[in-house]
């Protein structure tokens, strides 16, 4: 009897131990899902992906970061997601993003110019643009893609001759600061942005929902969008640089053969707030507004009906710029100008505090230079401003220059800013094959560029900010060539005796002229009143230069001048 009871002690302390483990396994489990639930997904459409959190010290400096992966597969390979600094600011790994989330390109370096594989820069490729971001910097570069295909409401750029299909438009975004701290950084050789750097750079929505990090690439935007605008009457546009808009819920559709914008509440609901009017519009993405266009006539014909085009803010619709110029560009992003047309002439508009103003009159026969693909050696792509100061006019065949917020610092008196063939020019002064760099910006000092000229073909340097002539026009070529790396300016000239002499810029900044003005002198912009002083004083010129002369004659009478010291310089 006692072994029975013995034995039905055992089974009952088993069958309490079983229920005790059951009870801990059970709590246990319960508390692992609830730390797993706990824990930060990120989710792309329907694809859902798990993370972990690694706490990870920064050689350099000993400050902890934490820093968040996401797993990418069943055998737990991840990739870094975000980090957070010492000081809380959170940044996305900009890699991860274009790769894994996005499905785009990651290279190193910026895009365009020389060929850079710096780890602390980048640039992603879309399928529309290539978008380059920098270490400890808040702009984002954008490049939209030479020769994208138009239509709709983007048709007019087909057949128009103001836009060169192989010319990629630039833009330059301007991102807040993290609390101080930059938008981009590098951590570890990897660089990372902010949310907001991350959405403008991507053109994608992102945002927190409870402890789900939720993504929205723009490709998905397009599909999920263009079904709830379908619904209402609505066609979303079909073109990549509006579609870019989507980021910030906004969308350029087409209604009834007019175009509008409307702006999202949510995924489904939206509301008008560009009315269906305009026969073109675009989204500047720099300002977040649209330019807009209208038929001159009252009613468009076809896509080759000339249109008048203005600039309109999607927070009431209200119009910034008036819809009264033959054509409109952005050539300056991060100061918001514009060039406009107007009877076949040229001048620029600034946009400030939402407001414009016409920064220089349409009265000029071209803004910018003719080209400056020529000084891809020299990172030069924007053909319109001169070393980041100067907007480029050119008038009776001659350039001048304007400072961007309006001053007219040098009427139009040169030949040509830049020297863009000085190899041809030496094999015509010497029968040589050099190989000569076209340069247009010599660096003399820290920050301090001078700008290389041409009058009555031969070339000096100017300093632009002065309007000073800093080394008279005697030389029959300036350029860049590379010695032992490095890169050497050089001054080419005939002297009477038909004898040619070649001067380094080391050797011009050891003569007293130049050494004089470079310590007198560092780059630094002209006072307001300075400026004002010498702006009045060159349109003085301007108006008798005009009253005398009648501009087709005086561009005339420049082109025979030139031809003849054409002729003087090959004898």
């Amino acid at each position: 009897m006692d072994d029975v009871n013995q034995k039905k002690k055992m089974i009952l302390l088993g069958i309490v131990c079983v229920g005790v483990l059951a009870v801990v396994i059970t709590i246990v489990l319960v508390v692992l899902q609830i730390n797993e639930a706990a824990k930060l997904k990120v989710q792309v459409g329907n694809v859902v992906y798990k993370t972990k959190e690694t706490q990870l010290q920064d050689s350099e400096t000993g400050r902890i970061y934490t820093q968040t992966s996401i797993i990418i597969d069943k055998q737990k390979n991840s990739l870094p997601f975000s980090i957070v600094t010492p000081e809380g600011n959170e940044y996305l790994n900009i890699k991860t993003f274009a790769e894994q989330i996005c499905g785009y390109v990651y290279n190193k370096g910026l895009y365009g110019g020389i060929p850079d594989e710096s780890a602390d820069k980048c640039h992603i490729v879309s399928k529309g643009e290539k978008v380059s971001f920098s270490k400890n910097s808040n702009d984002l570069i954008k490049f939209l893609s030479a020769g994208a295909k138009y239509d709709g409401e983007l048709a007019y750029r087909e057949n128009s001759q103001e836009y060169n299909k192989n010319e990629e438009d630039e833009e330059i975004l301007t991102v807040d600061s993290l609390n101080g701290a930059p938008a981009v950084i590098q951590f570890q050789d990897m660089l990372y942005a902010s949310p907001d750097a991350i959405a403008k750079g991507f053109n994608m929505q992102l945002y927190k929902q409870d402890n789900t990090y939720m993504l929205y690439p723009l490709e998905t935007m397009v599909e999920t969008y263009s079904q709830a605008l379908s619904a209402g009457g609505y066609k979303l546009t079909t073109n990549f640089k509006n579609q870019r808009a989507l980021y910030e819920g906004l969308a350029v559709c087409d209604e009834n053969g007019k175009y509008c914008v409307v702006e999202f509440t949510d995924g489904q609901s939206y509301q008008k707030v560009i009315s269906s009017r305009y026969d073109s519009i675009e989204y500047i993405q720099s300002i977040g507004c649209f330019m807009t266009g209208v038929s001159a006539g009252g009613t468009q014909q076809s896509s080759s009906t000339p249109l008048q085009f203005g600039m309109n803010s999607p927070e009431d619709g209200s119009v910034i710029i008036p819809a009264e110029y033959d054509f409109l560009k952005l050539i300056d992003a991060k100061n918001n100008l514009y060039l406009t047309k107007r009877n076949d002439r040229y001048g620029v508009v600034g946009i400030q505090d939402g407001k414009s103003t016409e920064i220089i009159d349409t009265i000029y026969q071209q803004i910018g230079l003719d080209s400056v693909e020529e000084y891809a050696n020299q990172n030069i792509t924007n053909k319109y401003i001169l070393d980041d100061y100067a907007i480029v006019t050119k008038k009776n065949g001659r350039f001048g220059i304007y400072s961007k917020d309006g001053y007219n610092l040098m009427n139009p008196r040169y030949q040509q800013f830049g020297c863009p063939n000085p190899s041809e020019l030496l094999k015509k002064a010497n029968g040589s094959n050099v190989t000569a760099n076209p340069t247009l910006l010599i660096p003399v000092k820290e920050n301090f560029n001078l700008v290389v000229f041409q009058d009555r073909n031969f070339f000096g340097l100017l300093d632009i900010k002065t309007g000073s002539i800093v080394v008279q026009a005697y030389y029959t070529a300036i350029y860049s060539a590379q010695s032992n790396g490095r890169t050497q300016y050089i001054f080419h000239r005939v002297i009477d005796s038909g004898e040619e002499q070649l001067v380094t810029l080391d050797e011009l900044k050891a003569s007293r002229n130049f050494a004089n003005y470079l310590n007198n002198h560092s780059g630094e912009e002209q006072s307001k009143e300075d400026l004002q002083k010498q702006s009045d004083k060159e349109n003085a010129k301007m108006e008798k230069e005009d009253a005398a002369m009648p501009e087709d004659e005086g561009e005339e009478e420049q082109n025979e001048e030139d031809e003849g010291n054409e002729e003087e310089y090959e004898n």
